[in-house]
């Protein structure tokens, strides 16, 4: 068992997103992560989603949220898309009221 969750500690979140996965499908070993990874959208999707996901969370660690949504709300802005279109997505957005604040400003409110 210690040496399972060494193992599955060094991948991070992907390693327990595939086990919580592997958990509903009821089956264990290769069948299990099969089934995991297809409930997750196909055997290719799911192995992106994994990796993906382990990416974003290296680099929330790295950077922090606040600053990673401010660059990336920035970014589409510069790149063209509309302020009332960015306006609206981040209302409905499931942060504080602050963060929204933050990334108004960053869009040029």
């Amino acid at each position: 068992m210690d040496d399972f969750v060494k193992k599955a500690a060094g991948f991070g979140l992907p390693a327990v997103l595939l086990l919580i996965a592997m958990t509903t499908t009821g089956k264990t070993g290769p069948e299990g992560a099969k089934a995991a990874l297809e409930k997750m959208g196909g055997l290719i999707p799911g192995a992106v989603l994994l990796g993906l996901t382990g990416t974003i969370a290296s680099l929330v660690a790295t950077y922090g949220l606040e600053k990673l949504l401010v660059e990336i709300y920035h970014q589409r802005h510069r790149n063209g898309e509309r302020r009332r279109h960015l306006f609206w997505e981040i209302k409905w957005l499931p942060i504080s009221t602050g963060l929204k604040l933050r990334l108004y400003e960053a869009i040029g409110a």
